[in-house]
């Protein structure tokens, strides 16, 4: 269960209100789940889906923010993805919120970890100019 009522947390946020880590969660886990992954196109998704507009309302988050939180919280990301996946198929498959079957629980771990997977390799290459891929240097 996340606290978003810590006093440490909220100590943070008022000395840095231009963070927002629940905007963060949100927009990253909506645009994993519907197969957005670089940082770039995730930035461009907030700014045309409605959805993520709504979630930015006027603070739209940059690459570098976006590429920092998933580094820092990626374990949140891949539980926030598994919860979302999870209901999805309670909701679908008409589940109640008892027993979930544990070969399912793991196709959505391992699901939830392939998109994180997925979205630092998409922000590791870049585009060069004349159309050759290669990998970002790491940042120290």
């Amino acid at each position: 269960m996340l606290r978003w009522d810590h006093p440490v947390l909220l100590a943070y946020l008022e000395r840095h209100p231009e963070f927002r880590p629940r905007q963060l969660l949100c927009v990253l886990t909506w645009s994993y789940a519907t197969g957005v992954f670089e940082s770039k196109e995730v930035v461009e998704a907030c700014g045309q889906e409605p959805a993520l507009r709504r979630l930015c309302e006027e603070h739209l988050p940059g690459e570098d923010a976006l590429e920092r939180f998933r580094k820092w919280n990626r374990g949140l990301l891949r539980w926030s993805l598994f919860q979302l996946y999870r209901r999805a198929y309670r909701v679908k498959f008409n589940i109640g919120s008892g027993w979930f079957p544990p070969g399912l629980n793991r196709q959505l771990v391992d699901a939830a970890r392939m998109r994180m997977d997925i979205a630092r390799q998409m922000d590791r290459v870049e585009e060069e100019p004349k159309g050759k891929r290669r990998v970002k240097p790491p940042s120290g």
